[in-house]
């Protein structure tokens, strides 16, 4: 992935690469060594090192994120600011009076420029980011961290749900909120997997993970349980209404026809179990959704079953 985003880059590693070549060049050319008995190796080695972790900055910026504006104004921002970096370092190595005046506005303007330029890309980040939090607004709530982060459906794990749950159940103990856990088990999946093969049956998984997204409010947070298994939180939601919503996430499923590379069909079922939070104690609740997914699926495999 980070090879690909730095792939679209090529006109900004082309660019910074040849501008610091040509600053370190043209005081190696106009510009004599200062007497190794005035260096100060302290500033030498605090200056670079600055120098350089503004440049591994630049470079995790221009590998993670796409093209666009505010690729851009950050990554002109962090090589202004590491060329101001890059020119005090050389000034500890280079007698700077015998160069040219110009030569001392790079680290005077360029510093206040790339400042400029990270205020104003950090701020359009900003925006984007508020974007970026309504999508994924049912995928994660009060945490993010990239280890919680299921890799074949995007959606967070069984360890964000308990991190999620606790607050939530602590939650619902102060003010009398209803905590509602629905867990969702595709039927028969491993046969898509011995069908299709792996790689087909976790573009089911994620197929269906975005199916039931679309069906559920925006403050209901979706993770991914365990294999083919999925865990909804309903928020504030009484019992009566967390069955009409199992039902309708089973019925969503059953008329789902998953689309392989081959083109062909795959009809899906599940089935769902609902625990509602008597207490406080999150084991508890988890034990008592899959205690009543286990008593459904032995009943019918279409049916839900509410503890």
């Amino acid at each position: 992935m980070l090879r690909t985003q730095m792939h679209y880059h090529k006109h900004w590693l082309i660019a910074g690469t040849t501008w610091i070549y040509l600053q370190i060049l043209t005081l190696a050319m106009l510009a004599p060594l200062k007497p190794f008995a005035q260096f100060e190796w302290l500033d030498i080695v605090g200056e670079g090192a600055a120098a350089a972790v503004i440049l591994f900055w630049s470079v995790l910026v221009l590998a993670s994120r796409p093209k666009g504006r505010v690729t851009n104004l950050l990554v002109a921002g962090l090589l202004a600011v590491f060329s101001a970096m890059l020119q005090d370092f050389l000034d500890e190595i280079f007698n700077m009076h015998a160069m040219p005046f110009w030569q001392s506005l790079i680290e005077s303007a360029c510093l206040p420029l790339g400042m400029t330029l990270l205020t104003v890309g950090i701020f359009y980040w900003r925006q984007e980011q508020i974007v970026v939090n309504q999508q994924l607004r049912k995928r994660e709530k009060l945490f993010r961290h990239h280890q919680w982060v299921d890799a074949i459906t995007s959606l967070a794990s069984i360890t964000y749900l308990k991190e999620y749950l606790h607050n939530a159940l602590q939650h619902t103990h102060q003010r009398n909120v209803p905590v509602t856990l629905l867990l969702l088990d595709l039927n028969e999946f491993n046969q898509v997997n011995k069908r299709y093969g792996n790689s087909e049956g976790d573009r089911a998984l994620y197929a269906v993970s975005e199916l039931l997204m679309l069906n559920l409010r925006d403050d209901d947070l979706i993770c991914r349980y365990a294999g083919d298994r999925f865990a909804i939180l309903l928020a504030n939601t009484r019992e009566h209404e967390a069955e009409i919503i199992a039902i309708e996430l089973v019925n969503a499923i059953l008329h789902f026809a998953h689309r392989t590379k081959g083109g062909e069909r795959v009809y899906l079922n599940a089935t769902a179990g609902i625990a509602y939070a008597r207490d406080t104690n999150l084991e508890k609740l988890i034990d008592r959704a899959k205690h009543a997914l286990r008593i459904a699926k032995d009943a019918n495999a279409t049916t839900y079953v509410a503890l």
